[in-house]
């Protein structure tokens, strides 16, 4: 896709939906979480991945993006929007 050195914008909410499509469809699949509450937000970081058979905590301080990428989830024109 040709798109003039501009990257094409998508939402926060539709980039999480799309890592949490995949991280289910792992062998141990797993949620995104958006953490609530400052003591929340400084032990996990904003965002954390929950393994939904044990409800373990599996990965913390996630950055949207890079999972996205190692996810397969975000094409090389596409970046998260601020909201």
């Amino acid at each position: 896709m040709k798109t003039n050195g501009k990257k094409v914008p998508i939402s926060e909410r539709a980039l999480t939906q799309r890592i949490n499509r995949k991280l289910q469809q792992q062998n141990n699949p797993e949620k995104l979480i958006a953490a609530r509450g400052t003591t929340a937000r400084e032990q996990l970081g904003h965002y954390y991945t929950v393994e939904t058979n044990t409800s373990a905590i599996a990965r913390s301080h996630v950055n949207l993006e890079k999972l996205a990428s190692k996810l397969g989830v975000i094409q090389p024109w596409e970046e998260m929007r601020a909201e």
